[in-house]
């Protein structure tokens, strides 16, 4: 039964710390001064695994120090963290980064210096031995302190670790074309877009439900108490962005959904259950109709639930977000942000872009308009039939 997550805090191993006083005991019952190491997953990570590889060196005998400092992925987005360390006089490093909430120890050497020891600016983490740092708008390698060029950072980009995304990555391309047609129809102006917190691990499936609650607030009172979920200009409707009261409903729905009860994420049972116990709390009940047919995606059955004004929830591994812009020079330049993960989001329209190609061909693109849960690209399109899987889908009426 698959699950799916936003952020997965996958911890092999589980570490019990006991802070007081800046001071840190180690399983070995040794204790350490590290007083910028906390019980936060990254360090929780670190710690855990560092113990282990010291122990098969050292022993049982150790005598740890280490304080982190951020790291950031291509974007500027917090990746993670680099941690120097000494281990019985022995320095070294490691840096522990979260994909889509995936801690993982992305490198780790002893008896080395921190790389980033001498920047001024913002330290970038790209992948195994490749560190540039950030400033004044301009990317650097960290050893040299050249310059790094576009044609350079392009390169970088398809292989390198992002903040929001397990296995993510940036893409792009441009569409020259003759003559392009559109179709597109929205539920609001603005339709919601409320991405993750950090208080909460493999929330996705909450966060998709935060965003069809919020939707249905504007029609259905009080499914978020003491809450406008949006503002009216003429007939238009601007939904808000995240805060405090639409953070109270990912909690809420993060308990009701089960989230990691029987692994990790929410399963789509959980995701139904979950948001109608939530719902059936506020008096009003949910139901869920298909969009597949004979097991496959009906993207005629979705365009007309989205006409009919119900929004979507969508079940996808791999999936992609896409931003298309029509550039000054007359192409259309489309920047994707790409995942093979599995994912749940809310879908809240449809665009349709038909082009005649430069060589008169034509080319048709179908997107949902989705709440991706995506920080840096809240929302966003979603290509149906670009690297995608679409495992279920349902128009989501609340009554």
């Amino acid at each position: 039964m698959k699950l799916y997550l936003k952020i997965a805090a996958i911890i092999v191993f589980v570490l019990t710390l006991c802070i007081s006083a800046g001071m840190i005991f180690l399983p070995t019952g040794e204790k350490a001064y590290a007083e910028t190491i906390s019980n936060e997953e990254y360090d929780v990570v670190f710690l855990q695994n560092i113990t282990e590889l010291a122990q098969d060196t050292y022993g049982g005998n150790i005598e740890l120090t280490a304080t982190k400092e951020s790291v950031f992925d291509l974007e500027l987005n917090h990746l993670g963290f680099i941690y120097e360390f000494s281990i019985n006089e022995q320095n070294g490093y490691a840096i522990v980064i979260n994909t889509s909430g995936y801690f993982e120890v992305a490198e780790v050497y002893f008896d080395a210096n921190n790389p980033y020891s001498e920047v001024v600016g913002k330290p970038i983490y790209i992948s195994n031995m490749i560190y540039l740092y950030y400033s004044n708008g301009e990317f650097y390698n960290s050893e040299t302190g050249a310059i790094i060029s576009d044609v350079v950072l392009s390169a970088l980009s398809t292989n390198a670790c992002y903040a929001n995304g397990n296995a993510t990555y940036v893409s792009w391309e441009n569409i020259y074309y003759n003559n392009k047609q559109e179709l597109e129809h929205k539920l609001a102006y603005r339709h919601p877009g409320i991405i993750q917190i950090s208080n909460y691990s493999n929330a996705c499936a909450a966060v998709a439900g935060a965003n069809l609650v919020q939707y249905w607030d504007r029609f259905k009172p009080n499914l978020i108490a003491n809450f406008t979920p949006g503002t009216a200009l003429g007939s238009n409707y601007i939904y808000k962005e995240t805060d405090s009261n639409t953070s109270n409903v990912i909690g809420q729905l993060y308990y009701d959904m089960e989230t990691n009860i029987g692994g990790s994420g929410a399963t789509i049972a959980q995701f139904k259950n979950g948001l109608s116990t939530y719902c059936q709390r506020y008096g009003y009940n949910v139901t869920y109709t298909s969009c597949l047919t004979n097991g496959n995606f009906s993207y005629a059955s979705a365009k007309q639930y989205l006409e009919n004004s119900i929004p979507l929830v969508l079940f996808v591994d791999p999936f992609t977000i896409a931003e298309v812009t029509t550039t000054a020079q007359g192409n259309d330049y489309i920047e994707y942000i790409i995942c093979d993960a599995p994912h749940v989001m809310a879908g809240f329209g449809y665009r349709e872009i038909t082009y005649t190609l430069s060589d008169n061909t034509t080319r048709e693109d179908k997107y949902i308009a989705v709440a991706s849960g995506i920080t840096n690209k809240s929302r966003g399109y979603f290509n149906i039939n670009y690297n995608t899987i679409i495992d279920d889908a349902y128009a989501v009426n609340i009554m």
